[in-house]
């Protein structure tokens, strides 16, 4: 996770801002966490400024925060604690004037209500600023992209026989649901 870590601290130096702030509500589907913290649960925020990582999640997570989110400090939102309060603990303790976010990602409601509780901070909008972070792979994605490439080929192999003219893929799907696809299984 390092080397994504530092490329947002080029971004933050670049885009002259204090903080990365990276949001992951339910169904989202949002990799942006993931991709910058390891961590897989569905409702998170990170915030990323040059000398402070923080994650920040609900109680559902604790334990899987404490395992995935290595070298983040981990805060957990209490039941009645509102994440507005928590950004704007961390906005006074480290002094943080702008905030940078993926505008493609971050809702305009998540904007609105940090502004409300934070009236003093600025937020900088920069459309696709993850995906840019993402687009020079290291080790560990091109690792992935091969085994990932790896299983769906012998996938293909496996499958191939059975692809027939006049079969549509929506007729061969319900036979395959059931299939164990693991390299193991071949």
């Amino acid at each position: 996770m390092f080397p994504r870590l530092l490329k947002v601290g080029k971004t933050l130096k670049a885009g002259k801002a204090d903080a990365f702030l990276v949001v992951n509500s339910e169904k989202s589907s949002q990799p942006g966490t993931e991709y910058l913290s390891g961590f897989t649960g569905s409702s998170s925020i990170l915030l990323i400024t040059a000398k402070k990582k923080v994650l920040i999640t609900d109680s559902r997570y604790t334990e899987q925060a404490r395992e995935q989110g290595k070298g983040f400090e981990i805060i957990i939102l209490k039941p009645d604690e509102s994440l507005s309060a928590v950004l704007k603990c961390f906005a006074e303790k480290l002094c943080l004037k702008k905030i940078l976010i993926d505008g493609n990602i971050t809702s305009y409601s998540s904007v609105e209500n940090i502004k409300k509780a934070i009236p003093e901070i600025k937020i900088i909008s920069k459309n696709g600023i993850l995906q840019e972070l993402r687009v020079v792979k290291d080790k560990h994605e091109i690792t992935s992209l091969k085994k990932a490439a790896e299983i769906a080929s012998l996938a293909f192999i496996k499958f191939l026989p059975e692809v027939k003219a006049d079969v549509s893929e929506k007729m061969l799907a319900p036979a395959h649901r059931t299939k164990n696809f693991k390299k193991e299984n071949w």
